[in-house]
């Protein structure tokens, strides 16, 4: 079993996800939207019938599940990340960048002591995101050849 992330979205969930799915080469799957709610869930405040009640991004075999926050007031999510590595530098460097566009950058993407390759940004919709490489950086060891 996976743990998997929901992401909760402002009126731009839909928008947040098709983005997600062309960064990392995924689709967004399984789409219902507020107007589709039966009327004894609750009643769908006025203006986000069109709204994404539940939402999955498929990349290879990993998911995150959204939807826009339209029964309760929005807030911004604090104190979460979502971690995605990748084999290479030039891919995760590529990725940070769209990702960062438009947003806010904590950490930018630079070698570590950890990585040949890591940033933190927070994107254009809200999203935390740690972007590294899943290799350990090249070091050189006394006597090493």
């Amino acid at each position: 079993m996976a743990f998997i992330p929901y992401l909760f979205f402002d009126g731009n969930c839909e928008a947040a996800l098709d983005f997600y799915a062309e960064v990392f080469g995924g689709s967004v799957e399984d789409v219902s939207r507020y107007a589709q709610m039966p009327p004894e869930a609750g009643e769908v405040p006025k203006g986000s019938e069109a709204l994404v009640m539940n939402a999955t991004l498929r990349v290879g075999d990993d998911l995150i599940m959204a939807s826009d926050a339209a029964m309760a007031p929005y807030e911004r999510p604090r104190g979460v990340s979502i971690y995605r590595g990748f084999p290479d530098v030039e891919r995760a460097r590529r990725v940070f960048n769209r990702l960062a566009k438009g947003g806010e950058t904590q950490m930018p993407f630079e070698p570590t002591f950890w990585s040949p390759g890591f940033g933190a940004c927070r994107d254009r919709f809200g999203t935390e995101w740690m972007i590294g490489v899943d290799a350990p950086p090249e070091t050189s060891q006394p006597g090493a050849a």
